[in-house]
């Protein structure tokens, strides 16, 4: 879900400075790290971008994966996750966990929940 550190020197920044890619819902983002987060990006980079947003590692991973869409926290019939929509893509991290397998979609809860 991350790509490899890439270096920039540059005679407007102070020391050395990392790019670190991270995945993000639409695509994704290059953050500009001190050699310390760099040291820790590249410990484990889907737990630093999890902190980056404020979120826990699996909740990052599952934000990925659903490109930022909420879904219904209802169950089917044969008890797996209800995969009905109950928010627009490309949420933001903390809309998305609000919204995530919170709400309800019609065939759950009778009523719409699409925010």
């Amino acid at each position: 879900m991350t790509a490899p550190l890439d270096t920039i020197n540059s005679p407007c920044l102070r020391g050395e400075v990392f790019i670190a890619s991270i995945a993000a819902p639409g695509g994704g983002r290059d953050l500009y790290l001190s050699p310390d987060e760099a040291a820790r990006f590249d410990a484990d980079p889907d737990l630093f971008a999890a902190k980056y947003f404020e979120l826990a590692k699996a909740e990052y991973r599952e934000w990925i994966e659903t490109d930022g869409t909420p879904f219904c926290g209802g169950e089917t019939r044969l008890r797996r996750p209800c995969r009905a929509r109950v928010g627009r893509p490309q949420q933001n991290p903390c809309d998305w966990k609000r919204l995530h397998r919170a709400c309800l979609c019609r065939a759950h809860d009778g009523r719409a929940s699409y925010v």
